[in-house]
């Protein structure tokens, strides 16, 4: 090694990240006259604890097999996204996270069974809605409504993430979910 050279080198580090980044955007749905006031998001029904095992083969750019490979997860958990003071949702995607970046181990999702919103993967968010007129009367929830909070006038809407098309979640990739929130159907689910 010459010490006496002016010329530094650079070290080529081909990074490969191990765990999947989150982002959820809310919005109002379109052509609904209401406002919606949302006070918590969470993230339901994901594993929190794994096994990274470090790729065996180069990780060299432009080598794809290099990405490494978890194992034995566990610890499915609630992950809160956001809670805290009340918001009402625009037209407009918005991110609301109240630690900052989002990452989860990379894993399969799992199937929500109709309306049994105890099990599989999916967000859940606290809400209520009002219509924009004047009066701005409650339209949702109702007493009626599984979970209903008659102290903030408050209940949940659930939206499952698991589909046919995207049911995993890859080391690496970033995946954004822009939900359209409204009045809901059958057990909070839109």
């Amino acid at each position: 090694m010459d010490m006496s050279s002016d010329k530094a080198q650079q070290v080529q580090i081909n990074f490969r990240h191990a765990l999947s980044q989150l982002q959820f955007q809310l919005r109002r749905k379109a052509g609904e006259n209401i406002n919606v006031h949302v006070s918590e998001i969470a993230l339901v029904g994901t594993n929190t604890v794994g096994s990274f095992r470090f790729p065996r083969e180069t990780t060299a750019q432009g080598v794809t097999t290099g990405v490494g490979t978890w194992r034995e997860q566990a610890n499915v958990a609630d992950y809160t996204v956001y809670t805290g003071q009340t918001f009402d949702l625009t037209d407009t995607p918005t991110a609301y996270n109240s630690t900052g970046f989002m990452f989860a181990i990379p894993q399969d999702l799992v199937e929500v069974p109709e309306n049994q919103y105890n099990t599989g993967t999916f967000v859940r968010i606290k809400c209520n809605i009002t219509d924009s007129g004047n009066a701005g009367h409650l339209v949702w929830p109702t007493t009626g409504t599984p979970g209903y909070d008659s102290a903030t006038q408050t209940a949940y809407i659930y939206f499952p993430l698991y589909s046919r098309e995207y049911n995993l979640w890859e080391p690496g990739k970033a995946y954004r979910y822009v939900l359209n929130v409204g009045v809901p159907g059958k057990a909070g689910v839109i």
